[in-house]
């Protein structure tokens, strides 16, 4: 009984492993935007290490490193974001770049942005994620 519960366990831990679950989502490798020193705009980078709420970044464009909480990282967007009016979200504008957003409604396949600073827009849910996930 007890070596059925372990092969349960480790099933489990090697379930979440490679869905990407447990340990915050975030790992090593993973391809990400990452807000950089805060500001408005997330950059392209990729995960080199997880330590507890904290993952460190190396940017793409100048291989530059910044260790941030979880919600100053977001996976980049891959298939369609479950998002909701009043969400906040990173989403891509049309320069191609990721900012700072909140949906205000959805329409069918895109959502309307309010961007931090900028007139609404709509994006597509392919071009939208979400910080700390």
């Amino acid at each position: 009984m007890k070596l059925s519960s372990i092969g349960v366990s480790l099933g489990m831990v090697a379930l979440l492993a490679l869905t990407g679950c447990g340990g915050g989502g975030f790992s090593v490798g993973d391809k990400v935007v990452g807000n950089w020193k805060g500001g408005d705009r997330w950059w392209n980078a990729q995960v080199t290490a997880v330590a507890g709420d904290q993952v460190t970044v190396k940017y793409d464009d100048d291989s530059s490193t910044e260790t941030l909480a979880k919600t100053g990282v977001a996976h980049l967007p891959s298939g369609s974001a479950s998002v909701k009016a009043g969400d906040r979200v990173v989403a891509k504008w049309t320069d191609g770049k990721f900012y700072n957003g909140t949906v205000t409604a959805l329409n069918g396949d895109k959502a309307t942005i309010s961007w931090t600073s900028g007139s609404p827009s709509d994006v597509a849910l392919t071009d939208i994620t979400v910080a700390g996930k």
